[in-house]
């Protein structure tokens, strides 16, 4: 209550079973939009993920437009978390970032981080400009640097004052080269947009 805006980055953040899952990504997304709805309808950031999309094959290029094809249970409650979203912008005006965050860290450790790595400066500058911008709307939107490799074409920021400063590249040869084992190869790591977790089975029981 009285919060100027919401940065929802809170949730398991890596697979588990599903059971394990729900209470922070399935019923805390759902616990922070009823309380803005009660409480002044702040502007939300939602941390969504690559995942929803992680399936897609890395010959391909998407942007949000395409359909979700989530690679695991953690990227099926993260298209939950985004049809919440969506669902109290229609319903409430609560305006909403969707923001698919690639790779977060300072540096890209893996072959497949150079194209899904998001800096961490790009993503704090977008978080500004999602607070500051006089409308925001619910745009869907790649959480990744100007990468040349990248997976991801962003179509829903021209309202945006954003644009990343950073790219994958230009770290190359300041950092140790990233290394693919022939068993992360084997894995589905360079194949699909979610890496090896495509490949990685269900817990269903």
């Amino acid at each position: 209550q009285g919060c100027d805006g919401i940065l929802h980055l809170g949730g398991v953040s890596t697979e588990q079973p599903f059971d394990e899952i729900i209470p922070a990504n399935i019923v805390g997304v759902d616990n922070v939009y009823r309380a803005a709805a009660k409480y002044d309808r702040p502007r939300i950031i939602f941390a969504s993920s690559n995942h929803v999309t992680g399936a897609y094959r890395t010959q391909e290029t998407i942007t949000p437009n395409e359909p979700f094809l989530p690679d695991s249970f953690y990227g099926a409650s993260k298209v939950f978390g985004e049809a919440v979203a969506k669902l109290f912008f229609v319903k409430e005006g609560i305006e909403s970032a969707i923001v698919r965050i690639g790779s977060c860290f300072e540096q890209p450790s893996d072959l497949r981080m150079i194209s899904t790595w998001f800096s961490p400066d790009d993503f704090a500058a977008l978080i500004k400009s999602c607070f500051k911008v006089e409308t925001l709307d619910c745009p869907t939107i790649f959480g990744v640097s100007n990468n040349a490799g990248s997976f991801w074409r962003n179509t829903e920021i021209s309202h945006l004052d954003w644009h990343s400063e950073a790219r994958a590249e230009d770290l190359l040869e300041s950092m140790n080269q990233p290394n693919v084992s022939p068993e992360e190869l084997a894995a589905g790591l360079m194949d699909y947009h979610g890496g090896t977790w495509v490949k990685r089975p269900l817990d269903t029981e």
